[in-house]
């Protein structure tokens, strides 16, 4: 983190640029990002003079104000196989119908924005005794960074625009290279449920909701491009690589082998706009780098279009322009930095217009014939004009890990992401060990094929799912019969549900909004609070009050809200996330750094109920039967809060969280299942 302050110094960064540069994940709680602060501000503290080098910009981000010298750095000086046309038998081929009639949306919200400031510091920085090992630190940050900024193109950035997604598929497995019809009716995409298993094709129709399945033992397929009703796809077992096309009438019909192809690379072919030629990327040995070629569907011949660098990886990713005259590659020395080039067909030239100090995982044309889209980490979309090189570079609010990108429509992208996770609701009823040490195994509650979370108990359970729609509170009774409640349109996220003590009411929060739902009448009320972000809101026993954590100059505590005379009052002052009611005790909350856990009794005196914790989720904890759950590294931990005694339950294949106790001593959690990733498509901004 010192190193992106180092970098720009009296520069505003903010939250969003700090998740983009340190954490480099889709995801991080606010709580992570405060503790990450904090801890950069005691470290500076204790070696400086001075307390304010880390400057606090309200709702915005921060700044380091001293004068940071940077030094230049000199910059490093920087067989083919004939085609098989033999014709195999047809593989397997499925139609069936899905259940769900509509596909979810998500919408993100963004809470930032960068502005920038001209805010001076009171002191120099020669003022500063800073040790030599911080010195030494910055400069060889400040060195690194510059070397890898060598070859870089200059780019625009612009603030942070919020943007529209929406889901297309919420599958139980991995997602990769979705292509969509022009028209938008038909997708296809690779997929497996799990890493041990081979990739199948998967083409769905939007407008039916129907999917046909292509497969075959050790066998994997992948799309290629859509022309009109025909799919361009790839076969490969072993070494050898087929590509067919096939013809889609309401189902698959017509399959046709096209050409048998040693090591081609993985969804890196395309037709010439004829179809006379196939555009693939042949991958050779280690000593070889991997190039572009094509080779004619009628003669068989082929040839080579690029000559990497010998000894370098080579060529790994290709696309071609909208209108046939050139292609897109992706090459690299060593799978740490990436080059885009551009081979003009029509010329038969080749050039370089970018090189990126990080790995591209895919590029996209443009209907213009002219720009290319790429996203270099999460939230940071790029915009290249091959002609001049001209780069623009835009912030999006939708800041997850995204691994492919393909044109959806015109202002719309297709993008694989694991930014949603396939979640099942299960039940741990202790975390006791019986015979044979072994913990008795939780029940899996509720598991669809699609992603259920956020449960709360009372009498029945009640949980948010994109079964229908990503914005939708269902119910699940003893009977295990479980219904629709309530249908919530573009109000953002749902999240943090709570059930009132009389089972008429569901709270939770529709983005950054608190509403509360009648079960009977299905209205809704929302809740007018102020504040930066709001968060964790939870019905106080006698139904008087909801609970929440709010941040209020840039720190979190905990308020509650009146709902007889729609007033709030900040309830701690010691920072707070993350309120729960613990029986008649009274309220319990976590610290900011998840390292307390703190109580404000009757008498409204704010305690330390638990210390020398180490609670990195603040959704992941509850209380039952007077016992603290947490996860913490893959487990499931209970915390005997009377007598300190420490209990670790089994070992969880993913990421626990959102913990709910019900009334019997147990409680409820979703599981995330790790390594998923679905298809979205994302709103394009203007560029």
């Amino acid at each position: 983190m010192l190193e992106v302050f180092v970098l720009k110094p009296r520069t505003l960064i903010t939250r969003d640029e700090l998740i983009e540069q340190v954490w480099q994940q889709g995801y991080v709680d606010d709580n992570a990002i405060n503790r990450a602060i904090s801890e950069l501000r005691k470290t500076l503290k204790q070696h400086c003079n001075v307390t304010d080098l880390l400057k606090t910009h309200y709702k915005k981000g921060y700044s380091l104000q001293v004068d940071v010298e940077h030094f230049d750095v000199p910059s490093e000086p920087v067989d083919d196989n004939k085609a098989d046309y033999s014709v195999n038998e047809n593989h397997n081929v499925g139609l069936y119908q899905t259940d769900n009639q509509n596909q979810p949306s998500l919408e993100n919200d963004s809470y930032s924005s960068e502005i920038p400031t001209n805010a001076k510091a009171n002191q120099s920085f020669d003022q500063f005794k800073i040790p030599l090992f911080v010195l030494m630190l910055c400069i060889g940050l400040a060195f690194t960074i510059l070397q890898f900024q060598s070859n870089e193109l200059p780019e625009n950035t612009d603030e942070t625009v919020a943007i529209q997604t929406k889901a297309i598929t919420w599958l139980k497995g991995q997602t990769v290279y979705p292509t969509m019809q022009r028209n938008g009716d038909l997708l296809a995409f690779g997929y497996r449920e799990k890493a041990t298993d081979n990739w199948q094709l998967i083409i769905k129709n939007l407008k039916n909701d129907t999917r046909s399945l292509i497969n075959e033992q050790k066998t994997d397929f992948f799309p290629l491009s859509w022309h009109n009703q025909t799919l361009l796809y790839q076969k490969t077992s072993g070494e050898i690589s087929e590509i067919w096309s096939l013809e889609y009438e309401e189902e698959v019909v017509n399959h046709k082998k096209l050409v048998s192809l040693p090591r081609i690379k993985y969804s890196s072919a395309a037709f010439s706009l004829d179809k006379s030629e196939l555009f693939f990327i042949q991958e050779n040995s280690l000593r070889e780098p991997s190039l572009v070629k094509a080779v004619s569907l009628k003669s068989g011949e082929d040839y080579s279009l690029s000559t990497p660098r010998p000894g370098s990886a080579g060529d790994y990713f290709l696309r071609r322009s909208p209108d046939g005259s050139k292609l897109a590659v992706l090459r690299t020395d060593n799978w740490k930095k990436s080059q885009i080039y551009i081979i003009d067909l029509v010329s038969e030239s080749t050039r370089r217009i970018y090189e990126s100090e990080t790995m591209l995982y895919s590029v996209v044309w443009q209907s213009d014939n002219n720009s290319l889209l790429f996203m270099k980490s999460p939230g940071a979309l790029y915009k290249i004009d091959t002609s001049t090189q001209a780069i623009k570079k835009q912030k999006l609010s939708f800041n997850k890990p995204i691994e492919y990108l393909a044109l959806y429509k015109e202002n719309e992208l297709l993008v694989t992401s694991d930014s949603m996770f396939y979640q099942d609701i299960f039940y741990k009823s202790s975390c006791q060990y019986g015979p044979n040490n072994k913990v008795k195994s939780d029940k899996a509650v509720v598991n669809s094929s699609y992603s259920d979370f956020f449960p709360t108990f009372k009498k029945q359970l009640a949980f948010v799912s994109n079964r229908t729609g990503s914005n939708q509170i269902w119910l699940r009774k003893e009977n295990e019969q479980e219904t629709l409640v309530s249908n919530f349109e573009n109000v953002g996220k749902l999240s943090f549900l709570s059930w009132s003590n009389d089972g008429q009411n569901i709270l939770g929060m529709a983005g950054n909004k608190i509403f509360i739902l009648n079960l009977k009448s299905k209205h809704v009320k929302y809740l007018m609070l102020d504040g930066e972000i709001i968060s964790s809101p939870t019905w106080s026993t006698d139904g008087r009050y909801v609970y929440y954590a709010k941040t209020h100059n840039s720190k979190w505590n905990i308020w509650q809200y009146d709902l007889t005379n729609d007033l709030s009052q900040q309830l701690s002052f010691t920072g707070g996330v993350s309120p729960k009611v613990f029986d008649q005790r009274g309220l319990v909350f976590l610290s900011e750094s998840g390292s307390k856990l703190k109580i404000i009794d009757s008498n409204n005196e704010e305690k330390i109920l638990l210390d020398k914790l180490n609670i990195i989720d603040t959704t992941a904890w509850t209380i039952a039967d007077n016992n603290l759950f947490f996860s913490l590294r893959g487990k499931i931990v209970a915390l005997d809060i009377e007598t300190r005694e420490r209990t670790e339950c089994h070992s969880l294949i993913g990421f626990a969280n959102h913990f709910s106790a019900d009334n019997s001593g147990g409680f409820f959690y979703t599981l995330m299942a790790d390594n998923q990733t679905n298809i979205l498509s994302i709103q394009l901004p203007e560029m």
